[in-house]
C-alpha cells in the first residue's frame, strides 16, 4: 500500500510542476504558433461566442490576432504586436506576453502568462475615453498533428 501512495504522490507532484512551466520562448529565427480560446454556444445564436488568441512567436517578438466571436458568421479581428519573455519565480517558469494594437473602436492591450494548458491574462479595450478590462482564461488549442505525434 505504501509504494502505491508514494507513486501517486510523485505523479501528482510531477503533474503540478509541469503545470507551472511554459514551453519556452523560441530562439531568434525560430517560429512557434500557439492558439488559445474560450468559445461557447449560446442559445438562440447560430454561431459561437467567445474569444480566441493566436500568437505567432519569433524569438522575443510576437504578432498576434485577437478574434472576438459574437454569434455572427465572422469574428471581429484585432491585430496586435508585442513581446514574450520567460519569467522565473522560485521553481516556476512562465512566459509573460505583452501585446498592443488597435481596432475600429480604439486601442487594445493584452497582458498575460502562457502555461502548458492555458493563457491567463487581462484584455484592456479603450473605446473613446472609456477603458474596459476583462480577465480571461483561455484553453490551449491543441493541433491535431501534436496529438498524432505525441508531442503533447
Amino acid at each position: 500500500m505504501l509504494p502505491r501512495i508514494t507513486i501517486a504522490a510523485v505523479l501528482l507532484t510531477s503533474a503540478w510542476m509541469s503545470q507551472a512551466q511554459c514551453q519556452g520562448v523560441p530562439r531568434p529565427g525560430e517560429r512557434l504558433m500557439e492558439s488559445f480560446l474560450s468559445l461557447a454556444t449560446v442559445a438562440g445564436l447560430p454561431y459561437p461566442s467567445g474569444i480566441e488568441l493566436i500568437l505567432n512567436e519569433n524569438g522575443g517578438r510576437v504578432d498576434a490576432t485577437l478574434r472576438d466571436y459574437a454569434g455572427e458568421p465572422k469574428p471581429h479581428e484585432t491585430k496586435l504586436m508585442g513581446t514574450i519573455k520567460e519569467r522565473q519565480s522560485g521553481k516556476t517558469t512562465t512566459c509573460e506576453v505583452d501585446l498592443a494594437g488597435t481596432n475600429k473602436n480604439g486601442a487594445v492591450e493584452i497582458h498575460g502568462s502562457i502555461r502548458p494548458a492555458n493563457f491567463l491574462g487581462t484584455i484592456q479595450r479603450r473605446v473613446g475615453s472609456d477603458t474596459y478590462s476583462e480577465k480571461v482564461s483561455l484553453k490551449r488549442r491543441v493541433q491535431r498533428d501534436d496529438l498524432d505525434t505525441g508531442a503533447l
